[in-house]
């Protein structure tokens, strides 16, 4: 005979599951760096290690933690202005705390010794201190340079650190729900949402994607973003021609708008 529950049970059980089947309940890795050992540190955890166990991180300019620590679903690295920018990294060198999250899928077998990961979130902190670190954002109106030269104790400080934190999932649509989940309705647009969500489809079979790094799954990663990135632009062409037509429709006989 079936147990009718209360209201009050129905919302306890909702409630319970919803926490205890979270995408934040996933199993991660926590590191505290210091600002000096951001670029390696990141250059290690991306790009990781060549097969004979050598590091390949001094092959990589910093560009290239932008460029292969986003994974297809992440949204732009330019949301943030360079006065954003600027403030995020004066806030750090005065000792405001930051995180920076990675994500690892466990068929690579991430661990600290064979590390490859992407950044889950965290894309516009890191490409400011990407920038930060080329001299392309100044911060208290000087360069990173500047400031080393005018303050050569000041990066040796204790107080300049961040947090990584790397995530383990089983596949790829687990870290795409994990970042939809951490981003919708407070941080990212529609929009940004309704791109990671295009990965969550079934033609593109993201459960069935279970390494970062396999050249057959990296080869089709490009295929479907370039396809989907070809989409938008051509929903974007018609939507300008649209208004356009619009626009001329608004003109007299005379070329006058009215």
């Amino acid at each position: 005979m079936p147990i009718d529950l209360t209201e009050e049970e129905m919302n306890k059980n909702y409630i319970q599951n919803e926490i205890e089947s979270s995408s934040f309940s996933k199993q991660k890795y926590t590191t505290t760096l210091h600002l000096t050992d951001f670029k390696s540190s990141m250059m290690f955890y991306i790009n990781a290690l060549d097969g004979d166990g050598t590091s390949n991180s001094d092959k990589y300019i910093l560009d290239d933690v932008i460029k292969e620590g986003t994974p297809i679903f992440q949204r732009d690295n330019n949301k943030w202005s360079k006065e954003m920018q600027s403030k995020f990294i004066e806030n750090i060198l005065k000792g405001c705390s930051t995180k920076i999250q990675l994500f690892s899928l466990n068929h690579d077998n991430i661990r600290l010794q064979n590390s490859r990961c992407q950044i889950i979130d965290g894309l516009q902190r890191t490409t400011a201190l990407v920038e930060f670190f080329k001299n392309n954002v100044e911060v208290f109106g000087v360069t990173h340079d500047k400031i080393k030269e005018l303050f050569p104790t000041m990066f040796k400080s204790s107080r300049l650190s961040l947090q990584l934190e790397i995530y383990d999932f089983n596949n790829l649509k687990e870290a795409i729900e994990f970042y939809i989940d951490m981003n919708k309705n407070i941080t990212h647009s529609p929009e940004d949402i309704l791109k990671a969500s295009e990965f969550l489809k079934p033609e593109f079979g993201a459960e069935k994607v279970i390494s970062l790094w396999n050249p057959e799954e990296e080869k089709m990663y490009k295929e479907y973003k370039d396809a989907y990135n070809e989409r938008i632009r051509k929903e974007k062409e018609k939507k300008e021609k649209l208004e356009q037509n619009k626009a001329k429709k608004l003109k007299n006989k005379d070329g006058i708008e009215i």
